[in-house]
């Protein structure tokens, strides 16, 4: 009798806890979304100043940019295309997020309407986009960028 009961008050009590833990996992993951969408705004000004410094400092050293064609950059490489002009984001516009928390992984999927140059050719279609972050030595860094023209 006593077994029973002292294991319907360990449920019960269990019980109880379980909704507290799930609060405070949804306010933490609420907490990463918003700093997610503070970089991201850092990263757009970065880009339309071209501060490469700041650049340099939100993507990881193995960063991937898989353009709308298909094209693959590591980070030297598309840092340079922003450096010298050859790629433009001419204006910014993000929404539709969507967020996926992994512990020290983040993937953000959204559409994106802005307007990017890039040698020459302006591309004013819709996007989709999977970004990942990842927290690396405690500080987020953007790991890889892909980005998908929508079809009209």
């Amino acid at each position: 009798m006593k077994q029973a009961l002292l294991f319907a008050l360990l449920s019960v009590s269990l019980v109880a806890i379980a909704p507290g833990q799930e609060i405070a996992a949804n306010q933490q993951e609420a907490s990463i979304e918003k700093e997610i969408v503070n970089i991201e705004h850092q990263r757009d000004q970065a880009i339309q100043d071209r501060d490469m410094s700041a650049l340099d400092r939100i993507h990881a050293d193995d960063f991937t940019f898989v353009n709308t064609r298909g094209g693959v950059l590591g980070k030297a490489e598309y840092l340079d295309e922003i450096r010298t002009g050859a790629l433009k984001f001419l204006s910014f516009k993000q929404d539709d997020y969507r967020f996926q928390v992994y512990g020290d992984a983040v993937v953000l999927t959204g559409r994106s309407s802005g307007v990017v140059e890039y040698h020459g050719k302006v591309n004013e279609l819709p996007r989709r986009f999977t970004i990942v972050y990842v927290r690396d030595h405690g500080r987020w860094r953007l790991a890889t960028y892909h980005g998908t023209t929508i079809a009209e």
